[in-house]
């Protein structure tokens, strides 16, 4: 068990969540897959429910170089991350963006304004991803 302070946890999770916005921001999902929780949880994705492993695992095979619809990098503007200890073992993050942005390598970009909640769980292994929800506004050009 965590015996780190409320402050502690919510700054490591600050920092995790960072990183992994930042990486996947130049199109590098390793690290948001490492971080996932096994067995992983659910991600209520728009208004799907689904294995939040399943459906990274779709992405990356939809974005990856030779994917369907290969991305190149997201732009993600304004982003705030406010993390919660609940437990010991537990924090809640919620992350907003006004405005984020994927560019694809075919010349396409699609915007939206996005607000995601996540829940991390300590681990052997350090905190990990368990699950979450993406809610997804489109913005029209």
């Amino acid at each position: 068990m965590s015996g780190l302070a409320p402050e502690q946890i919510e700054s490591d999770v600050e920092k995790i969540l960072r990183h992994v916005y930042d990486t996947i921001s130049r199109g590098e999902f390793e690290p948001w897959r490492a971080g996932l929780h096994d067995p992983p949880g659910r991600w209520l994705l728009g208004m799907e429910m689904v294995n939040i492993r399943e459906a990274s695992e779709q992405f990356w095979d939809i974005w990856k170089p030779d994917g369907e619809r290969p991305i190149d990098r997201q732009e993600i503007d304004d982003l705030e991350i406010q993390v919660t200890a609940i437990t010991p073992t537990m924090a809640y993050a919620l992350c907003t963006s006004p405005d984020r942005r994927w560019y694809f390598v075919n010349g396409e970009v699609d915007r939206a304004s996005t607000a995601e909640t996540w829940v991390f769980v300590m681990t052997e292994a350090g905190w990990k991803l368990h699950s979450g929800q993406s809610a997804i506004f489109p913005i029209e050009d």
